[in-house]
């Protein structure tokens, strides 16, 4: 099975909260027999085929008024990403910056 998972800010370094539950998530999902991807805004560019870079509104203000509910720049950056591996399954799990409407949309093609 193809499955993506997202989560919106990723530290590969990072061994805490929702960036290690991803890898953790990864990590079995792929010892199972999936193949698995992980879609974020990298702190650090990974040369890794699973980990695709995705836009992410930085700025908190702007993204919490804003971009945390209608986001087409992490939307537009998710569909295209997507299209290429065609998943099975996507999971969200950490979307600030990415935006609900993002997600509204990826599930629509897509079970999440």
């Amino acid at each position: 099975m193809k499955i993506v998972i997202i989560n919106s800010k990723f530290d590969l370094k990072s061994n805490t909260g929702a960036e290690k539950f991803s890898k953790d998530l990864l990590e079995n999902l792929e010892k199972k027999g999936h193949e698995v991807y992980l879609f974020s805004s990298f702190s650090e560019n990974p040369d890794n085929g699973k980990f695709k870079n995705i836009y992410v509104a930085k700025n908190k203000l702007i993204r919490k008024l804003l971009l945390d509910y209608y986001n087409p720049f992490s939307k537009n950056s998710i569909e295209r990403e997507l299209k290429k591996i065609n998943p099975d399954i996507v999971h969200f799990n950490n979307f600030y910056g990415i935006s609900t409407y993002a997600i509204k949309k990826v599930s629509e093609k897509y079970p999440t």
